[in-house]
């Protein structure tokens, strides 16, 4: 998209009767820091337009973190984390506790309200393989860069 062919521009814009060698050779060493910005400029632009590609959905981060860590196997899966079953007894406007026994149980079941059941250690469980080399700071920092804000996550290795 980006690519000028400052090979063919140095030249068209000099008079021919300059045309000779060790002019050409001299406008290569002017021209040297513009090649070296275009090659860095197209670097960070398919870094960019790689980086674009990607979104939150869990097939998207599941494909871009096994394009990361795990290119041949592609062994890293996202599952949904543990969801809590909740047992409601009172309704929502009486917001209040409640405690569940009987007389011959010693034990007593607490029964939470609808604000507490959510509370959950994560959203969703990355899982990836033994084998599979990784720094946890820096995978947190590429999932966070995608995943939902809000989100928890655990990073578990199987």
């Amino acid at each position: 998209m980006f690519n000028l062919d400052l090979g063919n521009i140095k030249i068209s814009f000099i008079p021919r009767h300059w045309r000779r060698v060790n002019f050409i050779d001299f406008l290569t060493a002017i021209y040297k820091p513009f090649y070296t910005f275009q090659t860095t400029f197209n670097q960070y632009f398919n870094d960019v337009e790689y980086a674009m590609l990607w979104n939150g959905q869990v097939i998207m981060l599941e494909h871009y973190l096994n394009d990361l860590y795990d290119p041949i196997n592609r062994g890293i899966y996202i599952t949904d984390g543990q969801q809590l079953d909740v047992l409601y007894v009172s309704t929502i406007e009486e917001n209040e506790p409640i405690y569940i026994s009987t007389i011959l149980e010693n034990n007593t079941e607490f029964i939470v309200n609808p604000i507490e059941s959510y509370n959950t250690d994560s959203d969703f469980e990355i899982n990836i393989p033994i084998g599979t080399y990784f720094n946890e700071s820096v995978l947190r920092s590429q999932v966070n860069k995608y995943k939902l804000a809000g989100k928890q996550y655990i990073i578990n290795q199987i």
